[in-house]
């Protein structure tokens, strides 16, 4: 996996580059909760704290869209993979307008790419799952897993309108 460009290395988009660290920061710390998870209750605040950090990334991220509306182009950025072959079937446009973007947005996006596939390897996660396993039965967790699941649906909708 390549470094994440950092934002003294994306010029313009230093604030994008900085984005990507804390949506990278968010990850693990979702991760680390878990870890250190000893019930259902604790699970639970785990997946509610993954939830509003995920709010507030797609809220950052919007707003870095709306400040450079080039990035309408990046939808890789914030999509997930499903979001994005439904977005690239509704902007026929796309790749055209993506010839024509800065380097440094198109390396971010692969950076992010690359990371977020990591993540379904890193060793960290089989941990993460099993702790997750072994309390979805918990009406709390269930309740949690359900308001996380809610604000990533949400989160799409809200990113699907902001790259069109």
């Amino acid at each position: 996996m390549s470094a994440f460009v950092s934002p003294a290395q994306a010029g313009q988009y230093g604030d994008l580059a900085a984005w990507t660290k804390r949506d990278k920061a968010s990850s693990h710390q979702f991760t680390a909760d878990l870890s250190r998870c000893k019930n259902a209750h604790e699970v639970a605040l785990a997946l509610r704290a993954s939830a509003a950090r995920q709010r507030k990334l797609t809220s950052d991220l919007i707003d870095l869209v709306h400040g450079h509306p080039e990035l309408r182009y990046v939808p890789e950025l914030g999509l997930t993979e499903e979001g994005f072959r439904k977005w690239t079937q509704a902007h026929p446009e796309a790749a055209a307008k993506r010839a024509a973007l800065p380097k440094e947005p198109l390396k971010i996006s692969e950076d992010v790419r690359l990371y977020t596939a990591s993540l379904e390897k890193a060793p960290e996660r089989k941990a993460s799952v099993k702790v997750l396993a072994q309390y979805r039965g918990d009406p709390d967790v269930i309740v949690a897993s359900s308001e996380l699941r809610a604000v990533l649906a949400d989160n799409e909708k809200r990113l699907m309108s902001t790259f069109r």
